[in-house]
């Protein structure tokens, strides 16, 4: 039961102070007042985050299953293309809010690269977009959406799909003017359309 609470706290902590880390960064953003954003004592917030490296550990997971969730609900009850594009809407930086969540992602990646931890963590949550997008391109494959791709040719793909993906989160971040919308998501329609296509 007491797991449970701290278990609680912590995702309840985590839903006020990850927009604060997004907008005014790790360092910027001190653990006085990311307490006081969640509304608790200086200090308090130890009991929960070792440290502001294990709040943006923690903050990774908060919006990758955010993520996981407006995926799961937006995609429910489509295959295919639809299902593709429908992910990648929800991955893309394309509103204010999922552009916070690619300002958590950027520090995230720099952490993993110079941690073993991190970069599990985040292979694994990868994994779960790669399942998604393969399965749905075989869909895609079946459904005659595009053309007959091999093993391999899905798992090239994919990864091209992923790159974009990530890529569009730091051009987003860094070059929000120039990475609008508009531009993201016929990235992607342009790549799915080279799909379709016999080489």
């Amino acid at each position: 039961m007491q797991t449970e609470r701290h278990a609680a706290k912590r995702e309840e902590i985590l839903g006020v102070t990850w927009r604060l880390i997004a907008r005014d960064g790790l360092r910027a953003a001190n653990m006085r007042n990311l307490a006081a954003a969640a509304g608790y004592a200086n200090g308090a917030l130890a009991y929960y985050f070792s440290s502001k490296e294990d709040l943006l550990r923690a903050a990774f997971v908060h919006v990758f299953e955010r993520t996981e969730r407006r995926i799961a609900e937006a995609t429910q009850g489509t295959r295919g293309l639809t299902a593709i594009r429908i992910t990648c809407r929800e991955i893309l930086p394309e509103d204010e809010d999922k552009l916070l969540e690619a300002r958590i992602v950027l520090p995230f990646w720099a952490e993993a690269a110079q941690d073993e931890a991190c970069a599990d963590l985040h292979e694994r949550s990868m994994q779960s977009w790669r399942t998604k997008l393969r399965r749905h391109l075989r869909e895609a494959a079946q459904l005659h959406e595009v053309r007959e791709l091999g093993g391999k040719q899905v798992s090239v793909a994919v990864e091209q799909l992923m790159t974009m993906l990530m890529g569009a989160q730091v051009m987003g971040v860094l070059a929000p003017a120039l990475h609008g919308p508009r531009l993201l998501n016929t990235m992607v329609d342009r790549f799915l359309e080279s799909l379709q296509r016999v080489p």
